[in-house]
């Protein structure tokens, strides 16, 4: 295994934690999934909304 500058093996993993078998047989793992990306993408829309509104006070 190559490790990187750092010395960090397990820089790409995800930050949500460990993934378990049980999450994906609920009966609710779709609504989770998409529920889950919903925020993901509403966070991204607001850091972006963020941004263009610096944008506009700066002109």
């Amino acid at each position: 295994m190559v490790l990187s500058a750092r010395g960090v093996d397990d820089f790409g993993m995800s930050e949500r934690g460990l993934h378990r078998i049980e999450d994906d047989l609920s009966d609710t793992w779709l609504e989770d999934w998409a529920g889950a990306g919903v925020a993901e993408i509403e966070a991204y829309l607001a850091k972006h909304a963020a941004f263009l509104s610096f944008l506009d006070t700066e002109e």
